[in-house]
């Protein structure tokens, strides 16, 4: 059995079961409202009142202290979704890294990944990072209460897991929202695979006709994504998972019918588990299986007493290992030196003549002429290879970027990849439109770009712009920045 606990704002919810390939089975689900204002967008504010009630939680509905898996439901926690050639575990986390180079604010990362899907010979990896210093806090708060936690998996990661293992949503093309206090996260699904993830605020009053649509806006500016990407499969399905009230699902049917009459709008549901629209998050954390890849295991295995172990183990373990193959070896050489030593004072007599020397020589210096010779000729080769290959340094890229900007988008060339021939370009823009407009008028340019990609965009309180970084790959024999 396995524990899953999730922190919303103030309601603190808990699921005992298991989950796996064949499925998902619940045995317990707890619920409770922790104290006003000690637990904000998932984190806890107030140390004292939420380890008090932590704890009574616990003992209140009999939890078990191991085997707990935490879903973080903050947007601390960073997702991409990246395409990669087959690959080991342990190559493609020292892979993950360079695709969040670009993210500053994470000063001390963690990484996660899950496998969402294949694209002909790649992978599909959902790859998820986490800056340390929030996960600490979430450890000791939990380990002070004498629990242990074995995973931790970021909420969209863990909705994106429970998605997958629904039968029937198989190559359908749907959009599920996941509604958690004021935050609505829009996971769009192609052909049954994962696609793209909108994390939105909605300001509008729950139950209110403004209410359903923003709700129903971010599905307008999914559907002019998809037809941004050339994706001619239409959104049939909407799903509302999460904090949804009957009354939130009937205001949003009627504002998305408004939007396209063929949508479907409904709270999804599943006849073997009761209240599943309501806990399928925790479910996908019942399904979740991260191994050696898991937030948990990653944040161990780079604090201070884990180095030490493994310092200590790198250390002593070749030595001993060492040690017993010499011994063992050690008996059975001996015997064959005492039957070469006679033969090697043979040899030694021959090697010593001074014609043979002489020759030795003589074959040396000719060998290192041969290699020096076959160096020089490879490193020519490769010079002509690489010179005729190289294109043309031009400005016409900016050019480019800054005509499609029409004015209406900032946009940036922020980084040039010459091995891959990939520009990237960061934009904001005061509206949704102008980005999808962008971005196709880049796509227009086939006589520089081979392809123009990017995931989709998220919204910047703050600055009051939609942001995202749209990746230039340049066509064969096109122009590159200079």
């Amino acid at each position: 059995m396995k524990t899953v606990i999730y922190l919303s704002n103030l309601d603190v919810s808990a699921v005992v079961g298991t989950g796996g390939r064949g499925g998902v089975t619940v045995s317990r689900v707890c619920r409770a409202k922790a104290p006003e204002k000690s637990i904000i967008n998932g984190m806890v504010t107030d140390r004292e009142a939420f380890d008090r009630f932590l704890r009574a939680f616990w003992a209140e509905h009999r939890l078990p202290e191991r085997g707990v898996t935490l879903v973080l439901g903050s947007a601390r926690a960073v997702t991409k979704l990246i395409r990669v050639p087959n690959m080991s575990r342990a190559k493609l986390m020292e892979y993950i890294p360079r695709e969040f180079s670009g993210v500053e604010r994470t000063k001390n990362p963690v990484f996660t990944y899950t496998k969402v899907g294949r694209d002909g010979n790649m992978d599909r990896i959902l790859a998820g990072m986490v800056d340390r210093s929030f996960l600490e806090p979430h450890v000791n708060w939990f380990q002070s209460a004498g629990i242990r936690l074995d995973s931790i998996v970021p909420g969209s990661m863990a909705d994106i897991v429970m998605l997958n293992h629904v039968p029937g949503l198989e190559h359908r093309t749907f959009v599920a929202q996941v509604l958690d206090g004021l935050s609505v996260l829009s996971l769009l699904y192609v052909d049954g695979q994962y696609f793209q993830m909108v994390r939105s605020r909605v300001t509008g009053a729950r139950g209110t006709v403004a209410f359903g649509a923003e709700c129903a806006r971010i599905i307008d500016n999914q559907q002019q994504f998809l037809r941004v990407q050339n994706v001619t499969e239409p959104i049939t399905h909407v799903y509302l998972l999460g904090e949804f009230s009957e009354q939130d699902v009937e205001i949003c049917r009627e504002s998305m019918a408004q939007l396209d009459g063929n949508l479907r709008t409904e709270q999804l549901r599943n006849e073997q588990i009761e209240d599943f629209e309501h806990i399928a998050t925790l479910l996908g954390g019942l399904i979740w299986n991260g191994g050696s890849s898991d937030l948990m295991c990653q944040y161990r295995q780079g604090t201070d007493r884990w180095k030490r172990r493994k310092a200590l183990a790198e250390l002593v373990l070749p030595t001993a290992i060492t040690v017993l193959v010499l011994t063992a070896v050690a008996g059975g050489q001996a015997v064959k030196w005492f039957s070469y030593a006679s033969e090697a004072e043979q040899q030694m007599k021959v090697m010593s003549s001074p014609a043979l020397s002489r020759a030795a020589a003589e074959y040396d210096a000719l060998d290192r002429a041969v290699r020096d010779r076959k160096l020089r000729e490879e490193m020519v080769r490769k010079t002509r290879t690489a010179a005729a290959g190289a294109p043309v340094c031009t400005s016409r890229v900016r050019c480019a970027v800054q005509e499609s900007a029409e004015g209406l988008v900032a946009a940036k060339v922020t980084e040039y990849d010459r091995a891959s021939g990939t520009v990237r370009v960061e934009l904001s823009a005061e509206r949704a439109e102008y980005v999808h407009r962008f971005v196709s008028r880049l796509a227009d340019r086939r006589e520089l770009f081979a392809k123009v990609h990017y995931d989709g965009y998220a919204w910047n309180g703050a600055a009051g712009r939609w942001e995202t970084v749209v990746e230039l790959h340049l066509a064969a024999g096109g122009e590159v920045m200079p």
